[in-house]
C-alpha cells in the first residue's frame, strides 16, 4: 500500500513538473530568425536573399556551360566539371550540372549548379509516377548523385569536412530539392544547403517538412502553376521551407509587382504577360486539374471525351509537354485548343493559352512572352528578388 501511494506521488510530481516547463515555455520569449549577412563568393547554411540574388542568376547561366564556368571562375571557384545526360537517351532522367569547389581557410564548399528543363525533359517533368519521389525527377537525381560522388572521389574531397551548396530552377530545382533530401539524409557532410527556383512538388514523404530539411529553401512565384504540381491534394510537397512572393491578394502587390515588371523588361527586352487575376487564377487551374484527376490513378487512367478522342490528364500535360519544349507548337497548340470542346479542358487551355495567339503560333515556335513562360522564367525571380525588401521572407 505504502508502495502505490509513493508511486502516485512520484507521477503527480512528475505532471506537475511537465506542466510547469510547458507554462514557462509558452511564456519564453521566442527567439527571431537572424538572416546571414554573406559577402559574394562566401555561402551560408541560413537563408540569406543576397545569396538567392546570387544563386537564381548562376541557374540563368546553367544551360551554357562556358559562361557559367567563366563567372565561377571570377568567384574563384576551381575544378569546374560539366557534367550532362541527354533526356533522349535515358528515358526520361536528362538533366545536366556544373560541379566545382572553393577552400578558404579550413573551409571548402562544394557548389552544384543544376540546368532548367531542356528541351524534351518537358515530357519528363509530366511523369509523376506512383512512387514516393516524383518519377522523372528522382531518375535525374539518381545519374546527379552518381556524378557527384565520382566528382568527390576524383578531387580527394572529405565528406566530412565539405560544405555542400545545391543550387536550380525548374527541372534542376526539383533534382537539386531531392538531392540535398538524399545528402541530408547520408549524415556524411559538415552541411547541405540548397537554393531552389520555381520548383515542382518532388514527393508524398510525410517527413518532407521535418527539421533536418530546414536548410533547403524553395522560393515560389504564386502566378508560376509549376511550383504547384503535382497536386497538393494528391499527397505531394517538397522538402525543405516553401517562400513563396507576393500574391495579387497581398497589401502593397501592385506598387511591387509594377515594379518587378520594369526589371523584368530591362532584362528580356519584352513585357512580362501575367494572368488578369494573378495567382488566383493559377488556382482555378489547379482546382480544375483537380477536378479532372482527383487521384494520380486518375492522372493516367481517367479519360474524357474530346472528339474524337478520349483524353487523360496525362495525355494533355504531355501535349504541354510538347508546347513548352517547342515541339511542333502549332500542331500541338491546335490540339489544346481542340480540347476546349470539353468544359474541364476548356479552363486549363484558357490558362495555358494565356497571352499566345494562333497568329503568333504560326509564325514562330516561340512561346517566352506568354503568361505560363512569363511566371516560370529565370528573369522573373530575379526580378521579384530584386524588388523585395531584405527582410521580407523573414
Amino acid at each position: 500500500m505504502k508502495k502505490s501511494i509513493t508511486l502516485l506521488f512520484i507521477a503527480a510530481a512528475v505532471v506537475l513538473f511537465s506542466l510547469c516547463g510547458v507554462f514557462f515555455y509558452a511564456k519564453a520569449p521566442k527567439s527571431q530568425p537572424v538572416k546571414a549577412e554573406v559577402s559574394l563568393g562566401s555561402e551560408a547554411s541560413c537563408f540569406s536573399l543576397s545569396q538567392a540574388r546570387k544563386y537564381i542568376y548562376l541557374c540563368s547561366l546553367a544551360s551554357d556551360e562556358e559562361a557559367l564556368c567563366e563567372k565561377l571562375q571570377l568567384m574563384e571557384y576551381e575544378k569546374f566539371r560539366y557534367i550532362s545526360r541527354n533526356q533522349e537517351d535515358t528515358f526520361g532522367s536528362g538533366i545536366a550540372f556544373s560541379a566545382c569547389e572553393k577552400t578558404e581557410g579550413e573551409k571548402t564548399t562544394l557548389l552544384l549548379v543544376l540546368r532548367g528543363t531542356h528541351k524534351g525533359e518537358w515530357y519528363s517533368n509530366f511523369n509523376i509516377g506512383e512512387g514516393t519521389e516524383h518519377a522523372g525527377f528522382s531518375a535525374a537525381t539518381d545519374f546527379a548523385q552518381k556524378e557527384i560522388e565520382e566528382y568527390i572521389a576524383a578531387n580527394k574531397l572529405s565528406k566530412q569536412s565539405l560544405d555542400v551548396v545545391i543550387t536550380g530552377h525548374s527541372r534542376g530545382g526539383a533534382v537539386a530539392n531531392l538531392l540535398a533530401k538524399r545528402l541530408v539524409d547520408s549524415k556524411e557532410y559538415k552541411s547541405v544547403t540548397a537554393y531552389t527556383f520555381a520548383t515542382p512538388n518532388t514527393t508524398t514523404a510525410e517527413n518532407a517538412k521535418a527539421l533536418e530539411y530546414s536548410t533547403i529553401y524553395n522560393i515560389i512565384n504564386p502566378e508560376d502553376f509549376i511550383g504547384y504540381i503535382p497536386l497538393k491534394k494528391w499527397g505531394y510537397t517538397r522538402y525543405g521551407i516553401d517562400m513563396e512572393f507576393l500574391r495579387n491578394t497581398d497589401e502593397n502587390y501592385e506598387e511591387n509587382y509594377t515594379a518587378m515588371q520594369k526589371i523584368f523588361e530591362e532584362l528580356t527586352g519584352y513585357p512580362h504577360t501575367g494572368y488578369p487575376f494573378g495567382a488566383s487564377d493559377v488556382q482555378i487551374f489547379l482546382n480544375t486539374a483537380y477536378k479532372i484527376a482527383p487521384t494520380v490513378s486518375d492522372y493516367y487512367n481517367k479519360e474524357l471525351t474530346v472528339a474524337p478522342h478520349r483524353l487523360t490528364l496525362y495525355d494533355y500535360m504531355q501535349k504541354v509537354g510538347a508546347l513548352l519544349s517547342g515541339d511542333d507548337t502549332l500542331a500541338n497548340g491546335m490540339f489544346l485548343l481542340s480540347s476546349s470542346a470539353t468544359p474541364l479542358f476548356d479552363t486549363l487551355t484558357r490558362f495555358m493559352m494565356e497571352g499566345i495567339s494562333l497568329e503568333d503560333m504560326a509564325k514562330s515556335a516561340d512561346i517566352t512572352t506568354s503568361a505560363v513562360s512569363c511566371g516560370h522564367t529565370y528573369e522573373t525571380y530575379m526580378a521579384w528578388l530584386e524588388v523585395l525588401p531584405e527582410d521580407y521572407f523573414l
